[in-house]
């Protein structure tokens, strides 16, 4: 069963390029504390503490129909605790460490001036710093509202990473999907 990450961004543009076409660099806070991992069928949660990220992304939104291409760096997390069977416990020290890159390509639906409907897909890469454990990203996939003015813009996504998990005694996982939620804040350049 696929989680759900939930993402939210809040961006603010210059009236130049105002929800037309434009770049726009974005720091952003990730509140997403867990990965569901599924291993040799038993179920785990990754626990980690929530970090913040920066981004930058290039839409064309002049049309009916338009784009958005992102690029969202989440600095490191520590994975702190895992879940199992009802009973959380801490990982051993050194406590597992990584950093993600997402990549996103959305089309944009204008439904009037200041408002737009989009989905496109995901991809993460995943790197773990002082571990040998390793995950390859997945395809994903998102959706969401969007709404815009000259000065404000709130984007609303529904989104969903996946990957998957190569531990370092060699056990790969059936599952690797994270869910929470995300909040940024864009200037245009």
């Amino acid at each position: 069963m696929k989680k759900l990450l939930v993402i939210v961004f809040i961006s603010i543009s210059s009236s130049l390029f105002a929800f037309q076409s434009g770049m726009s660099v974005y720091g952003l806070y990730d509140f997403t504390n867990k990965i569901d991992v599924r291993l040799s069928g038993l179920d785990f949660v990754y626990n980690y503490k929530e970090a913040p990220g920066i981004g930058l992304s290039i839409a064309d939104t002049s049309g009916t129909v338009g784009f958005s291409l992102d690029v969202a760096y989440y600095f490191e997390k520590t994975l702190d605790t895992v879940t199992a069977f009802g009973l959380t416990v801490p990982f051993a020290t050194p406590l597992p460490k990584f950093y993600q890159i997402v990549m996103q390509a959305n089309a944009l639906f204008k439904l009037n001036e200041v408002l737009f409907l989009f989905g496109g897909v995901n991809y993460p890469n995943i790197t773990y710093t002082n571990t040998s454990d390793k995950v390859s990203g997945e395809l994903g996939y998102q959706g969401g509202l969007m709404f815009g003015t000259d000065l404000l813009s709130c984007k609303l996504t529904y989104q969903v990473l996946n990957g998957t998990l190569v531990t370092a005694s060699n056990v790969t996982s059936e599952k690797y999907t994270s869910t929470g939620l995300i909040a940024s804040v864009a200037l245009s350049i």
